[in-house]
This record gives C-alpha cells, structure tokens and sequence, in this order.
C-alpha cells in the first residue's frame, strides 16, 4: 500500500468544445496592431522647486539643451519642445515597441541619453516622453471576443503596461500537447511521475512531460475521459497570442514549463513537492539542473482532506517562495471551506476562487478566510451573455482520444488561478525583483470589491483586476 498522499485532479468539466473551423465570431475593429508613440519633439518636465522654471531653461541651455515651455500642466510640470538642434532629437511616431520591453526601449539613442540627461539634472524631478495613447491594446485571436473574462479582468489596459518578457511559468498538472497554439511559448519541463503506472507512458520520470492521458478506471470505480487538464491551463497562461489564430492568453511573451505531476488518477504529494522545487531551480536528488526556473508556479490542483496543509507540501513551498518565487494554487471546487484543502490552506500561497460572468461566487468555489481573492471559473450550464455557448473559460484542448485539437469552453478554479498566474507573470516581466510577499500585497490591494451578498462566505479581497495590479507594480521604486 502506497503512503504517497494522491492529490486529485480538480473538477473542471467541458460543456462546450467546438472545433476552430466550426467556432464563428465577427472581427474586433481594434484587433490590429497597436503602435506605441509620442509626440514627436515633445516632452513633459517637472522640476522640483516651483518659481523658478526660466532660470533652470537657461541652465539647461547652458548644457546644451534647449527646451521651448509649451505650457504648464496641472501638477506644475512643463510641456516642452526641442528642435534638431537642440541637443536632443525627434522622436516619430509608431515606435516598435518589442514584446516585455518598454517605449523608451524603443526610442533612438541619442533621445534615450538625452533624457537621461535630464532626469540626472539636479533642479529636475523626472521627464518623460510625451506619449501618445490609443485604445488598449486588444489582440486580434479569431476567437478573442468569445473570451468575456479577459475584459473583465481589466485586460486589454494591463496590456499596455505589460505583456511578459520570457518570465517562465511553471504549470505542475498533466503535462504538455502538441497544440500548434501552444508550442511557440514552451520551454523543456519535466515529468516528475515516478509511478510508471499512473504516469502510463511505460516508465518512471523522465525529461518528457508529454501529457498521454489521464483517463481511466480509478479508485472510485468510475472509468474518466482523458482530460487534457494541462493543456487548457497552459493557454490560459499563455496561449499564442495576436497571432490571429485560436484564443488569447494573459502573457503574450510569457514562457510555460509544463510540470508533469498528474497522470492516470491523479499524483503524488511527493512528485508534487518535488516538481514545485524543481520548477524554482532547487536541486532535487537524481535528476538534472533546470536550465530556466520558473517566477511563478501555477497548481490547478488539489484535494478536500479535512486537515491543515500537509508538511510536506508547506515545506517546498516556504523553500521556493524564499527564493523569490509565487506559488499560486486552486481553491478547490467543492463548495467548501477551503481551510480544509491542500494545497489552499498552506501558507505563503496566492489561494485563487472562482466566480462567474455575473461577478458572483459559483456554486462549486471553495471560499473562506485562506482565499486570497477570485478570478472567473465560469459556470457552463449558463449562457448569460447570450453567447450560444455556456459561460465557462475558453482555452485549448483535445478530442478525448487525443486524435484532434480544437478549443473548449470549461468551468473549475483550475481555470481561474492561471488567470492570476498570468497577471503575476506580467508583474515580474514590469518589476524583475518583485517579491512574492509584493505580489501578494498588489493583488489584493487592486482586487475588486465584490458587492454585498456576491460572496457571503468569503472570497479574499475581490477579483482580480490585472491593469490596477500592474499600475501599483509599476510604481514599486
């Protein structure tokens, strides 16, 4: 008898797969390119003594940069201009703005220098491009507009702070598909399955964390679909985004390190703990050095036991988030107080709920005080956006023989915590040193309160609202 803890795969059933050449949608009207810009020969100063701008003007002319004072701003800062000549050059509008980088990556050198010139001046309290905003940014997927969370989790304005810059997110579930809107933003992860039975690809583990299914008969009796569960999670991170195929992910330049933790049953607490130290980069006895560790650990995954957070599981976590990494787990889909599901209940983990399109609790979200705050899980026997298709998340998938990918629209907190792994992956592409213990704080200081009676027994500070937690990430110094 095996005293391994088996962990249970959440529930998170399909109520609608449709094939990409069967699923309709019409054409977003700002799902095209979105140039970043400013205004060129323009920039905004502020200085940090009022009454006295002409005479830093002359002392700036005097270093040979000449600023013209268009008018002053609400804040005491100046809107300026500069000719060629003026030591500092202009700057054109449409500049290529590379995916994690910023629009002042993006601007010539001698612009660059030029204002970093200027915000080491001493009378100088900072200046800034004059920048030019359109409509957030919205990518042009076929079947963006059938993903109604990804607005109402503030996305297309996160965007415009952040897109991810190769931050690696470690998915631990059932491994890796070949879906083709999948495959550009994998990097080599691992199956961490020692069981040759429940991993069911003929040995023990491996550096191949090919998902070959997870169906079968188990303890309860009752014979279960393969699932494909890894896959849909993947896309939620970061499926192939504004490449105008398939559905758009949370981090368009964010990397997945698929974890195989989950085979035929589930898996065990012990390839669990360790594929959450491995994912971080921590030696784990008899297998190789992760070449690209992981910021972030997405665990769409749990069990209802009734107890505290196993040992077991409390230990690799407080060993990673000391490395500077967030562990973001399921609340469990069991209608219950999550303080009684692993890994919910540990410590140092962002515990995600679900709530539906109508921003109330769903019938199956684990609540209580270890919620950290909700993200939208869905409710696939509805239709309350007239749709024609229920209301759960839509992401990639499988045929449950594994012969045909396609897109299906599923339901679970297992589709909500990618969600908040994919924000805290935009947040460590905007602050590389964040802290998990910054992260947390953020997410639940820009969460959205829900309204009275949306949640009456507790789903953390709110739900996630991803461009209000990359504004207070960007403002970290």
């Amino acid at each position: 008898m095996k005293s391994a803890l088996l962990i249970g795969l959440l529930l998170c059933g399909a109520a609608t797969a449709q094939k990409n050449k069967e699923v309709t949608t019409k054409k977003n009207p700002h799902a095209r390119a979105q140039p970043v810009g400013v205004v060129p020969g323009q920039l905004i100063v502020k200085f940090k003594k009022k009454g006295n701008a002409n005479g830093i003007f002359k002392q700036l002319a005097k270093a040979g940069i000449n600023l013209s004072p268009i008018r002053e701003l609400g804040d005491g800062s100046f809107l300026v201009e500069f000719s060629e000549d003026s030591g500092l050059s202009v700057s054109v509008l449409g500049l290529d703005v590379k995916a994690g980088g910023s629009v002042i990556d993006a601007l010539d050198k001698k612009t660059r220098q030029a204002l970093d010139k200027l915000n080491k001046f001493f009378d100088i309290e900072y200046a800034e491009p004059n920048y030019v905003f359109k409509p957030a940014a919205v990518p042009n997927d076929q079947f963006y507009s059938l993903q109604w969370h990804l607005p109402k989790l503030n996305m297309p304005k996160a965007w415009d702070y952040s897109r991810g810059s190769n931050v690696v997110v470690a998915v631990l579930d059932t491994g890796q598909t070949k879906h083709p809107d999948l495959i550009p933003n994998y990097v080599a992860g691992y199956d961490m399955l020692t069981d040759p039975k429940m991993g069911g690809d003929g040995n023990g583990r491996d550096s191949d964390p090919t998902d070959v299914g997870d169906g079968g008969v188990c303890d309860d009796g009752i014979t279960y679909e393969n699932s494909w569960h890894g896959t849909h999670v993947d896309g939620i991170v970061a499926g192939a985004t504004n490449n105008t195929e398939g559905v758009a992910g949370v981090g368009w330049g964010t990397k997945i390190q698929n974890i195989r933790v989950l085979g035929k049953c589930g898996g065990s607490m012990a390839d669990i703990a360790d594929g959450i130290r491995w994912a971080a980069g921590m030696s784990v006895p008899g297998m190789p050095a992760n070449a690209t560790p992981a910021k972030v650990i997405n665990m769409s995954l749990g069990g209802y036991t009734g107890t505290a957070c196993p040992v077991t599981y409390q230990n690799a976590i407080n060993d990673v988030v000391a490395r500077g990494v967030t562990v973001v787990v399921a609340a469990g889909n069991d209608g219950k107080n999550a303080s009684g599901s692993s890994p919910a209940n540990c410590n140092n983990v962002i515990t995600v709920t679900a709530v539906n399109l109508n921003l109330t609790k769903t019938y199956y979200g684990n609540f209580g005080t270890n919620v950290t705050l909700a993200a939208f899980g869905g409710d696939t026997t509805r239709d309350d956006n007239n749709d024609g298709y229920g209301d759960g998340i839509l992401s990639h998938l499988w045929s449950p023989d594994g012969s045909e990918w396609y897109y299906a629209f599923m339901e679970g907190t297992s589709m909500a915590t990618p969600q908040v792994s994919g924000v805290v992956a935009l947040m460590y592409a905007l602050k590389p040193k964040i802290t998990p213990a910054q992260v947390k704080d953020i997410l639940k200081r820009s969460a959205t309160p829900l309204a009275s009676g949306a949640c009456t027994q507790g789903c953390g500070s709110g739900i996630l609202n991803a461009a209000k937690a990359l504004e207070l990430t960007r403002a970290l110094p």
